[in-house]
């Protein structure tokens, strides 16, 4: 009996590691996939289109929502993330009574499938911390080449637009800025390999190696200015900056973006800026366009105390607005991210922005502060948050969940995860 007790208890153990490892195995599948698909995003969707399967390009979106899904059978998410489980459906019943449809829910949960694909990282990223070093590594130079490469031939998908049962879908976006061409490489948009530029040059930097990490630093900046995308610009130079910050110095520049990021649209309604200097021909034309134009304006349609408390609800805020349109909102760009949670959730979502100043502290609590990467990219997010809906990057989605992932599981998982980017 004894002998058979112990067998079963080999067998369990067995199954366990089976099980775990095989979930390791397609967590990295699906990252690369989602990954290269967003870093290839131009040429996949020219080809796929051409070739009559448009759809194929949302796969690893598609495998990050099942992933997820049966991934709340087996991982442990504390109260804060089970409250904003619960949340996300009344606020979606919300967008209902605010005339959204379900095709807009769906499609929004389609949207934010990377980051809560991410939020079951820490469970399996531990089992291939080598592969993931190479990812990173892979993925900044097929980014970097791509930029070079569009700055000197002309790619066939640039500026490409093509149907998808009955919508119409920008596969690249063509776009000048003061007339320099805004390069894409092989992304859909500059903005959009701007951010996987800076995010995964971050991995790139090695302790104490500090002629490499200059080098690493000074290659980077070209490459994102390049991109002419320039909320990037000071995002990645503060990202740096942590780094080689003291914990002190790290907790309150995070409290302190966390709260320009905040109020920076409040500075919009609360001071009259002139609609024409939103137009000036400056290197901050685009930040009084949105003190001027944008944020004045996604603020005015908050009119009750209903919306104040609740938003419009999830589904009533974001791209698919653009792609189904909400009968008397439009909320469709916020150009900050604090803005666009707080559209979306109302002051929940504020309080959800703000909490990215409790998981900086987290980590630096978690023994990360020795290396500290993970934190540098947060700082590289919410940087570019203060102007742009971080909420609508497939990567950024990505590596916030990531990093959401390590700091609520700061326990007996973390060091694990400090051991990953000691490796990075």
């Amino acid at each position: 009996m004894a002998k058979m007790l112990s067998d079963s208890g080999r067998f369990s153990r067995f199954l366990n590691i089976q099980l775990a490892f095989s979930a390791a195995s397609i967590f990295f599948i699906i990252s690369t996939a989602l990954l290269l698909s967003e870093v290839f995003s131009g040429p996949l969707r020219y080809y796929l289109s051409i070739f009559g399967v448009a759809w194929l390009v949302y796969l690893p979106k598609v495998a990050c929502l099942i992933f997820f899904v049966i991934s709340l059978f087996y991982k442990r998410f504390d109260r804060t993330m089970w409250v904003m489980f619960f949340f996300i459906p009344a606020s979606a019943v919300i967008a209902v009574l605010n005339n959204a449809s379900t095709i807009n829910i769906v499609a929004s949960l389609f949207f934010f499938s990377p980051f809560f694909f991410a939020l079951a990282a820490s469970k399996y990223i531990n089992d291939d911390r080598w592969k993931y070093s190479v990812l990173f590594i892979l993925l900044f130079a097929l980014c970097a080449a791509g930029l070079i490469l569009d700055a000197i031939i002309e790619f066939p998908w640039k500026g490409y637009i093509y149907a998808l049962d009955k919508l119409e879908i920008t596969a690249n976006k063509q776009w000048t800025q003061f007339g320099v061409d805004r390069l894409a490489g092989f992304s859909r948009n500059s903005a959009s390999l701007g951010i996987m530029l800076g995010v995964f040059s971050l991995f790139l930097y090695q302790p104490k190696r500090i002629v490499i990490n200059f080098g690493i630093f000074v290659f980077s900046l070209v490459l994102i200015i390049f991109t002419t995308y320039k909320s990037a610009i000071p995002a990645y130079i503060v990202a740096v900056a942590m780094l080689y910050s003291h914990r002190m110095l790290v907790k309150k520049a995070g409290f302190i973006l966390v709260s320009i990021g905040i109020f920076l649209p409040l500075l919009s309604v609360i001071y009259e800026f002139s609609y024409i200097q939103g137009y000036t021909q400056s290197y901050f034309n685009s930040f009084h366009d949105r003190l001027a134009n944008t944020w004045p304006s996604y603020l005015s349609q908050v009119d009750n105390a209903w919306t104040l408390f609740f938003g419009f609800g999830f589904g009533a805020v974001g791209t698919s607005t653009i792609y189904f349109p909400v009968p008397g909102i439009a909320t469709s760009v916020a150009d900050n991210t604090a803005l666009y949670l707080f559209g979306m959730f109302g002051l929940f979502g504020l309080w959800l922005y703000a909490k990215q100043a409790v998981l900086i502290n987290t980590l630096i609590r978690s023994g990360l502060l020795s290396n500290k990467k993970p934190i540098s990219v947060m700082f590289f997010l919410i940087t570019i948050s203060l102007m742009t809906d971080i909420t609508e990057s497939v990567v950024a989605l990505y590596f916030l969940g990531l990093i959401v992932s390590v700091g609520r599981d700061n326990g007996k998982e973390t060091y694990l995860i400090h051991d990953l980017n000691s490796k990075l």
